[in-house]
């Protein structure tokens, strides 16, 4: 396992924890900060220190919900807003995390286009799309 996905639902996980993570070969931690315009990972913060405090590389992801363009963009700005307020910068790996059913209609390619463009507006250049198999086949 090279990275491990760290959200609100592992709760506070301590130092001790993310370095039995590395002592069994993970490199770095993915941390979910935000989904939607609505929510923020209130462990983020310990979740990202700790995980650096051992020397795991650490990236972040954003759990989409937006149906349009504006939508998508007002995402990707809540969403870079807490990313700056945590620390992260222009070359940390910011994630689109593309897989809820809200977010497929015919206009999911365009949606994510302006997600990503938003981003990169930021300063965030290092950005990625994550999605499933099957979000595509729905």
């Amino acid at each position: 396992m090279d990275v491990v996905d760290i959200s609100s639902n592992n709760g506070y996980l301590s130092t001790s924890d993310f370095q039995t993570m590395k002592n069994n070969g993970v490199q770095g931690i993915i941390v979910k900060l935000t989904e939607g315009t609505y929510y923020h990972n209130p462990y983020a913060s310990s979740q990202i220190a700790n995980a650096k405090s051992v020397g795991l590389k650490v990236s972040a992801y954003h759990y989409s919900t937006y149906v349009d363009q504006n939508s998508a963009r007002a995402e990707a700005n809540y969403f870079a807003d807490y990313a700056t307020q945590l620390g992260f910068t222009s070359s940390d790996l910011l994630v689109n995390d593309l897989e809820d059913t809200s977010t497929q209609n015919s206009g999911v390619s365009n949606n994510s286009q302006a997600f990503n463009d938003q981003l990169k507006s930021r300063g965030f250049a290092n950005g990625a799309l994550y999605t499933y198999a099957y979000y595509k086949k729905v």
